[in-house]
């Protein structure tokens, strides 16, 4: 049967532009930008979707070891964004890699060694995403670095912990400079050489670029500040774009910003100095720091005409019994410990999320939290991935999260956050010990019942409550109760896919061949057995490998070209091998393009169906040209001289994102001189009938050149 398919109605409706996803969704292990990462897909807090690819510790290239995030979609002025990695510094390129200078040298957590990535917490609507490694900076830093998500926010918590109790105190004597930004973060293709319109950070006082004029900016640096914070931003002719980093602790409970042109603090860029390097600080007192001495590494070392960021320490922060801060005191801590957490905002700077987020935890720090009915979590550990305690500050902030932390004591919570400074956003509260079953449908904010999903995001994961709410809390008392008898919220519609079956019990079955088999011998044939992925039928290849390779073809359209480029993903189900390593590819034999993506390295041992999703735009992105598909193939590998070794495949087909589950899909069956011709179409909800006979009459069209053909008009699925 040939088949094609024609949209009547263009949908502008893209993954990455779609309200209201209702959940965290991710994909692992997918390939972006040649190396293999976990997606995270989520909704921020202005209701559109956002999307981060996280490089696996055993997916990144070059010897590297993952950790960072390698690609990040948003939407920015002007539409969707996609922020990248700039490799032209592979060692410390995408965002969030760490990095620390010690000993007039640097080591980053990508050379590192026994690397490990995997998610911690993955459940409906909180997800952290955990990376862990041993740096070598002068001696082991044990390191963890947490990526943390939740919907309706459209920060990244970025937490980490550097742990050198293998080393003796003062053998690492490190700073700190994660997360490093050698990314592309307003997505408009070009790192370095690009004009930003402003700097600011903030240590003990906020720091701020008057007139911008790269390194002859003028500035002010006289307001007091109690929470770090680094940002770089866009405006004007420069675009409308801003990136930062924000800490969530004070700067007196956990210091930030380095070396010592910060003694310029309290001034200006106009006080009444002497010219020239008085203070010997590499810059002249009326310039903007010299790129060794800039407390936060904010595109110093590009002449402040880039968009590279890095957060700052002093030397010493890692490793050291006692290192010096700004102030040139003395603080404990840097062995064997040390951490901290910081939030990335990443967006327009119109709308303001870098202050707002600076905002939040300003007014964190001056709230308090208390208790009628469970109790407030006082104490817990200082960094993620270690055990010591510490006391939180405020009580029942846990630090390393951004959370407000509480003990169901069996009859839920009833809580009073008394918010100071000018209120929270969007503020998450994790429940320990919750003896609910369900996440609850409702809960009361101020004596009002909210509900869930429109008013706030829970997730229920071992015995733990995560509730994210999606309304601010004004300043003052705000009261908060969360019962434990809460009932399993009907699940939401599922999305309607646009799809195109290539094999299943209701599709004819396939042509298979053989392509490109060295040796060995094959069958390969349909089977109804009711062992099957969907249906009870499929595609049984038996086979015999004697030079460790065969290769096995499905030409999906009898050898015909399919356009599939209107699609996003093909799905798969495969079983088997029973021996050996199946890698999956598509084949375009117009033009000799074939491109593979690896479907399981160890498959050998998989008795079970497993389901495949190849998002096709990795298959575009390296050349292939999916509007002229023609063959599925599988390369067998990885046994020698085994006989009889078996793969079975079924349900194969493509799909597109999800649709407003009122768009209608219909087939148009044609029979013609040379056999059937299927033509699939869209209509939206909008079309009234006119425009859908005028539809059909631009269909009709283009079928006018064919003979002695029928039509019959069936709706896809159940719309």
């Amino acid at each position: 049967m040939r088949k094609s398919h024609i949209r009547l109605v263009m949908l502008s409706v893209c993954l990455f532009i779609t309200n209201s996803i209702l959940a965290v969704s991710v994909n692992e292990n997918v390939a972006v930008n040649g190396k293999q990462c976990d997606v995270i897909t989520w909704t921020d807090d202005r209701g559109q979707s956002r999307e981060i690819a996280l490089v696996r510790a055993d997916g990144d290239t070059g010897n590297y070891i993952g950790g960072y995030i390698e690609r990040y979609r948003y939407q920015g002025a002007g539409g969707l964004k996609t922020a990248q990695s700039d490799n032209s510094m592979a060692g410390v390129s995408g965002l969030g890699t760490t990095v620390h200078h010690y000993s007039n040298t640097a080591a980053t957590g990508k050379r590192g060694s026994n690397g490990n990535s995997g998610f911690i917490l993955q459940s409906t609507h909180h997800v952290i995403w955990r990376w862990t490694a041993n740096v070598n900076a002068g001696g082991n830093i044990a390191t963890v670095v947490d990526y943390i998500i939740r919907d309706g926010r459209s920060d990244i918590g970025w937490a980490s912990s550097y742990d050198t109790s293998s080393e003796n105190a003062n053998t690492v004597q490190a700073d700190c400079r994660g997360p490093y930004v050698q990314f592309d973060w307003d997505g408009d293709g070009a790192f370095f050489g690009t004009q930003v319109s402003g700097i600011r950070w903030g240590d003990r006082f906020h720091f701020r670029t008057v007139n911008f004029n790269g390194a002859a900016s003028s500035w002010d640096y006289t307001q007091a500040n109690s929470i770090p914070y680094m940002m770089l931003y866009k405006s004007g002719n420069n675009g409308d774009a801003e990136c930062g980093m924000v800490q969530t602790q004070t700067w007196t409970q956990q210091d930030a910003g380095g070396y010592w042109w910060a003694n310029s603090a309290g001034g200006t860029s106009s006080s009444d100095w002497t010219a020239g390097d008085t203070n010997n600080d590499g810059a002249a007192d009326n310039q903007m720091p010299a790129n060794w001495n800039c407390p936060f590494q904010l595109n110093a070392y590009e002449g402040y005409n880039a968009e590279k960021m890095a957060w700052g320490t002093n030397f010493g922060y890692v490793g050291r019994d006692t290192y010096q801060d700004l102030t040139y005191a003395n603080r404990s801590g840097g062995h064997p410990h040390q951490g901290y957490t910081v939030f990335i905002h990443i967006g327009q700077h119109s709308h303001g999320g870098v202050d707002a987020l600076i905002q939040h935890m300003a007014s964190s720090q001056q709230s308090t939290l208390s208790a009628t009915q469970g109790q407030v979590v006082s104490s817990g550990p200082d960094h993620v991935g270690l055990n010591p305690s510490v006391t939180y500050q405020p009580q029942g902030w846990d630090h390393r999260y951004a959370e407000w932390v509480l003990s169901d004591q069996g009859s839920g919570i009833a809580m009073q956050l008394n918010v100071g400074g000018n209120g929270l956003s969007r503020s998450t509260f994790r429940i320990e010990n919750f003896s609910g079953n369900a996440v609850p449908a409702t809960i009361q904010l101020n004596n009002q019942d909210i509900t869930l999903d429109q008013d706030y995001h829970a997730s229920l994961h071992n015995n733990t409550l995560y509730v994210t709410l999606l309304n601010n809390l004004a300043a003052g008392v705000n009261n908060i109760a969360i019962a434990n008898n809460g009932q399993n919220p009907p699940p939401p519609p599922p999305p309607v896919q646009n799809t195109l079956p290539f094999y299943n019990d209701t599709t004819p079955t396939l042509t298979a061949g053989w392509w490109d088999s060295p040796s060995g011998s094959d069958s390969f044939v349909e089977v109804d057995d009711g062992d099957a992925a969907e249906g009870s039928k499929k595609m049984l290849a038996t086979y015999t490998i004697t030079n460790w390779w065969q290769g096995l073809a499905i030409p999906i359209n009898n050898w015909n070209p399919v356009d599939i480029s209107a699609y996003d993903n093909l799905h798969i189900s495969l079983k088997g091998p029973s021996s050996g390593n199946v890698t999956l590819k598509l084949v375009n034999t117009a033009n000799g393009v074939t491109v593979g993506v690896s479907a399981g390295q160890a498959l050998a041992t998989n008795a079970e169906w497993t389901d495949f999703v190849i998002p096709l735009a990795t298959l575009s992105a390296n050349g292939f040209d999916i509007s002229a598909t023609q063959l599925i193939r599988f390369d067998l590998s990885g046994v020698e001289n085994a006989a009889d070794v078996t793969l079975m495949v079924d349900n194969i087909y493509v799909s597109a994102a999800a649709q407003n589950p009122n768009v209608r899909s219909i087939k148009l069956s044609i029979n013609d001189s040379n056999g059937p011709v299927d033509f699939f179409a869209d209509i939206t909800p909008n079309d009234d009938v006119a425009e859908v006979q005028n539809d059909q009459s631009v269909l009709f069209e283009e079928l006018a050149l064919l003979t002695d053909y029928t039509i019959n008009l069936s709706p896809l699925g159940n719309n």
